[in-house]
């Protein structure tokens, strides 16, 4: 929603970046080959914790609090601001309890069975 990207590669251009291309997949599939190098498999659910903890991180830097490092923030930013990245922040760690209860039910229950611990 944020940024687009716009192709600006020609038609006439095309043809030559995908012989280029094919002889790229061609080199690859034989050093894969000769070196017998297994193809990785990362599950869906891996690169969506990877990138929802990216996302976390990256929005505690875009509070009011975050901007401050570039200069002075307008007092009208921390309430239209701070209250939407902490609601995005809320629905990240929301999304990546899903996907962990997905990936392992059981370790997630038991987490939530245990009494935490109050110091």
């Amino acid at each position: 929603m944020m940024f687009e990207i716009s192709n600006d590669i020609s038609v006439d251009i095309a043809p030559a970046l995908q012989q280029e291309i094919q002889e790229v997949m061609t080199i690859l599939r034989e050093l894969k080959h000769c070196f017998s190098l297994p193809r990785e498999t990362t599950p869906t659910s891996q690169e969506l914790i990877r990138g929802l903890s990216s996302l976390w991180v990256s929005l505690q830097e875009c509070d009011s609090k975050g901007l401050r490092r570039f200069g002075d923030v307008h007092s009208s930013v921390s309430p239209a601001l701070d209250s939407q990245v902490e609601r995005l922040a809320e629905l990240m760690l929301k999304m990546g309890d899903i996907i962990r209860e997905h990936r392992c039910p059981d370790m997630v229950a038991a987490q939530k069975e245990q009494p935490s611990s109050q110091y």
